[in-house]
């Protein structure tokens, strides 16, 4: 009986992840104050404008998601990102007209229905464009957009919008900064 005991613990000590592989210390690297540095670049608007809060938070999410190790993966990954936001804003702007054209515009389970069909939408069209890589970030964009509780058409039009305009803030933003700075760990670089 002991022996099973034994083999019990043997088998669960196999199964949980090495512990030693979550920290190890080391220097900040360039990607960490690139990241610091486009965010707050992004929040120095805050300063200019009140009304910014909302837009600048998600501009700083962008730039957070984007900002890579190298000048070609944030360029890439901003890419990737741009082409969701455009599909993911139509679609919010899409689900939410379709709201307010139906009187759907408070909470409701007809309205949670329309929203999670046009995600669907949202989501095969990332898939049907070959762009899967974006999936997330096009569901994002959707569902910030989707879930205001606007009545106006216009006002959503400028949801839609302006949502779209913070995120590719926080991309061009991270892309400047990125190549604005020095390489990422430049010293192997050098030796590759």
């Amino acid at each position: 009986m002991v022996s099973k005991e034994n083999n019990n613990k043997t088998n669960l000590k196999t199964k949980l992840p090495d512990t030693s592989k979550f920290f190890e210390w080391r220097v900040p690297g360039m990607r960490i104050l690139k990241t610091c540095l486009a965010v707050f670049i992004c929040l120095l608007l805050t300063l200019i404008r009140d009304d910014l809060d909302d837009l600048v938070l998600q501009a700083c999410i962008a730039i957070i998601v984007v900002l890579k190790t190298d000048f070609e993966n944030t360029w890439l990954t901003g890419l990737y990102r741009g082409i969701a936001s455009v599909i993911g804003a139509v679609m919010g702007f899409l689900a939410l007209q379709f709201n307010i054209y139906v009187g759907l515009t408070g909470k409701s389970l007809g309205r949670l229905l329309v929203i999670i069909l046009f995600l669907f939408l949202t989501i095969w069209l990332t898939v049907l464009f070959k762009v899967p890589d974006s999936t997330v970030f096009s569901a994002i964009t959707f569902l910030l957009i989707a879930l205001s509780y606007s009545t106006d058409p216009k006002a959503a039009l400028e949801i839609s919008v302006m949502r779209f305009v913070a995120i590719v803030l926080g991309i061009v933003i991270a892309i400047v900064v990125n190549e604005a700075l020095p390489p990422y760990r430049k010293n192997k670089l050098k030796q590759d």
